[in-house]
């Protein structure tokens, strides 16, 4: 019997912390955020995610910076997003956003993506999911039909 590996991870939504009863700011959020990305990974985790929000009380809607970050503070951890809120975003501008972050200050890292389908069928049901072959290369592809697509 073969026994079929799998990878340990944390996702964060980014809610704003507390110290000692004191809320942090959106400043020391960010920050701390990043933190965790570095213990997770000096953890021995395999992947750390976050979620995108934009309500009160989480500072993560900025999700390709956030992971930029995380990725010059760390080297081997697998970061990506557990939700990408696509019905505030334009398809073509996420794909951009998240391949310039694949070039960029963690060109070879492996990422993760997850976004919630939309809940009308008139949205964009992108999910710019970053596959890799055996060559290594990467794809993106958009599902909707806008055109976005990358290999």
């Amino acid at each position: 019997m073969n026994a079929t590996p799998f990878d340990i991870g944390v996702n964060s939504f980014g809610e704003v912390a507390t110290d000692d009863g004191r809320v942090l700011d959106d400043a020391e959020t960010v920050r701390l955020l990043v933190e965790e990305a570095a213990l997770a990974e000096a953890s021995g985790l395999d992947v750390f995610s976050v979620g995108e929000h934009y309500r009160a009380g989480h500072g993560d809607s900025a999700t390709p910076v956030l992971l930029a970050a995380m990725a010059t503070a760390t080297e081997r951890i697998r970061l990506g997003t557990s939700v990408t809120v696509l019905s505030t975003n334009d398809p073509v501008r996420l794909y951009q956003e998240f391949s310039t972050l694949d070039a960029g200050p963690a060109a070879g890292r492996s990422w993760s993506w997850g976004a919630r389908p939309p809940r009308s069928p008139s949205r964009c049901s992108a999910t710019t999911s970053p596959t890799t072959s055996s060559s290594s290369r990467r794809s993106w592809s958009c599902s909707c039909g806008c055109g976005v697509r990358r290999r």
